[in-house]
């Protein structure tokens, strides 16, 4: 009976932790632009360019955007709500590591890149 109560107390704790460890997304940004451009809007489409990848418009940078994620998909639309909040188009040069947060105590996804919008 206590070996029973052992196991199902140690499937609870791993489910809810796990549970909470997927759930990990935030993001930063930093405007680096002198104008400021307004908020797209929480649907707006938003392209994604990792480093090896270039868009083919030429572009202005008008931040950077950060995030930290359990899965990198997560992270991901992190970066795209946080171009969002520049005004931006697109999101370039996306780079990610997988590192150990000292701020959630496990490794996660650290994700960077330029906010930037089209030149037309």
């Amino acid at each position: 009976m206590l070996k029973i109560l052992e196991v199902s107390i140690f499937c609870l704790l791993f489910g809810f932790l796990s549970g909470c460890a997927s759930s990990i997304v935030d993001g930063e940004h930093i405007c680096t632009s002198s104008t400021a451009l307004s908020a797209k809007a929480p649907d707006a489409p938003i392209e994604v360019y990792f480093s090896d990848k270039a868009p083919t418009r030429k572009t202005t940078e008008v931040g950077r955007v950060l995030s930290r994620a359990w899965v990198i998909e997560k992270g991901i639309d992190e970066l795209k709500k946080q171009a969002r909040k520049l005004g931006a188009d697109a999101v370039t040069n996306v780079r990610y590591e997988r590192k150990f947060s000292v701020d959630y105590l496990q490794d996660l996804y650290f994700i960077t890149g330029d906010a930037v919008i089209w030149q037309y």
